[in-house]
């Protein structure tokens, strides 16, 4: 049996006992999610293992596992996982079983279930040269990143093979690189233009009720240009630690509507931390807007996010958000609100081409206004859905829908209607890095937002067609 290489991101430098195919590969860790990766090792050991475990196994644990094996050597590592996880229990004392789980739990990124098998395998066998390795690359994938560069500096200084010394080496240095970027800058600088066919989300009609409408509050078509900027900072505390900061500011121009002129900055703090299988982040933010020059909006907020994978490629999130919004012109102030927020999220990559990424969003929470009368209270609830595929080069296109669904509280601020809306949003976008120079990223985007409300002064559609020029430093 061969275990067939997928991708591997250190390819040069493969150890000895690893066939001609590939290699374990350096997975490089990164926040746009795992690469595909398979250790492949020589049929001298699973010969060994197999035999070995020929006395104690059930005749259904050994089916399940060769058929498992047959699935990696297709490169179906989620296929091989789903087999094999339901059979821990039983299969946890055979090597032959903890390779298979292992192989195919590092290569979709279950770090913890990877780094449990390969501590299984180094029980029985630590000498073996593929399980150091794949200890240690389970390891370096987790994050733990002092007993990794242990594990590899042992690999690389004890080793019988020059290959093996030399993968080892490739670890280490990724890992110095690693530390060198505790503290990371990012700066990104961005010009769009665009035409929009509803600057001000407003109603077409001139009248309500019979009674005329401000020209101001009807909708109004312009075209737009639009600067943004934004600094990120990044320091990495420990392996399950780390601080981020990001500063952001941009202006919109409206020409035919003047009245629309948007200007925003914010401020991000998020403190990111590791529990077990968890990853959790605390985040604070606050924002300003200001309308046609002057003062509009003022928000303060937090979050709390967790995520954790699950079997079958998936990754489960958990965001809860509470905002204090306060609008600073007298015309607005009836909408100043506590904004309450909850969401799950299921991500899955990989499922419609390798390097895609798919997520599902259910979301609900409502505005509980703080002026007494003031008709703008609310619950909602929605979901949103969104893939994003790579194309030629490093090209992605993306698409994203939703929907929600919001009732209004109070009915006498809207003539005496109960007032429900059903908000709809569709996008198509495509990010088209390095084709003008160095750093330069091009995003076409094409929006469009339709809202229906059961009083007719809030129905509404807008689109909106956006050429982006973004800049990374």
């Amino acid at each position: 049996m061969k275990w067939i290489h997928v991708a591997a991101a250190g390819a040069g430098c493969q150890p000895a006992y690893m066939a001609k195919e590939g290699s374990l590969s350096s997975y490089q860790r990164s926040a746009r999610g795992p690469q595909s990766l398979a250790l492949l090792v020589l049929l001298a050991f699973l010969g060994t293992v197999a035999a070995a475990d020929a006395k104690g196994p059930s005749a259904q644990l050994i089916a399940t596992v060769a058929a498992a094996e047959g699935h990696i050597n297709a490169g179906e590592h989620a296929a091989a996982y789903d087999l094999l996880l339901p059979l821990e229990e039983e299969g946890q004392a055979v090597p032959r079983y903890n390779l298979a789980l292992g192989v195919a739990a590092l290569a979709l990124r279950h770090d913890d279930i990877a780094l449990r098998a390969f501590r299984r395998l180094e029980a029985t066998d630590p000498e073996r040269a593929v399980v150091r390795f794949g200890l240690a690359q389970a390891l370096y994938q987790s994050g733990e990143l002092d007993e990794a560069e242990e594990r590899f500096r042992a690999i690389a200084q004890t080793a019988a093979s020059e290959k093996d010394r030399a993968a080892a080496q490739n670890y280490l240095k990724r890992i110095a690189g690693e530390r060198r970027a505790d503290r990371r800058y990012n700066v990104n600088l961005g010009l769009a233009v665009g035409y929009d066919s509803n600057a001000n989300f407003a109603t077409a009609d001139n009248e309500y009720l019979g009674l005329p409408i401000r020209p101001e509050d009807v909708k109004q078509d312009t075209a737009f240009a639009e600067a943004r900027a934004d600094l990120g900072i990044s320091h990495r505390f420990s392996d399950d630690r780390q601080l981020r900061a990001k500063l952001a500011a941009s202006y919109r121009s409206n020409p035919d509507a003047p009245f629309v002129d948007q200007g925003v900055a914010g401020l991000e703090l998020a403190y990111g931390y590791r529990l077990g299988a968890w990853r959790g982040a605390v985040v604070a933010d606050y924002q300003q807007r200001w309308l046609d020059n002057t003062e509009y909006r003022e928000e303060i907020g937090g979050e709390l996010r967790f995520d954790r994978a699950l079997p079958r490629g998936w990754l489960f999130g958990v965001v809860g958000r509470a905002a204090r919004l306060d609008f600073n012109a007298p015309r607005y102030i009836l909408q100043d609100a506590n904004r309450y927020l909850l969401a799950l999220s299921a991500d899955h990559r990989d499922w419609w081409r390798k390097g895609s990424v798919t997520r599902l969003t259910l979301f609900g929470g409502g505005d509980e206004v703080s002026r007494f009368g003031s008709p703008y209270g609310n619950r909602r609830f929605g979901a949103r859905s969104g893939v994003s595929l790579p194309l030629a080069g490093k090209t992605r296109f993306s698409a994203e829908v939703l929907y929600s669904w919001i009732r209004y509280d109070n009915a006498r601020g809207f003539l005496g209607e109960r007032r429900v809306d059903h908000l709809g949003f569709a996008q198509l976008a495509l990010e088209i890095p390095g084709r003008l120079w160095h750093g330069a990223t091009l995003v076409p985007r094409l929006r469009y937002i339709r809202s229906s409300s059961s009083v007719d002064l809030y129905d509404y559609d807008r689109l909106e067609a956006t050429l982006f020029l973004v800049q990374s430093l």
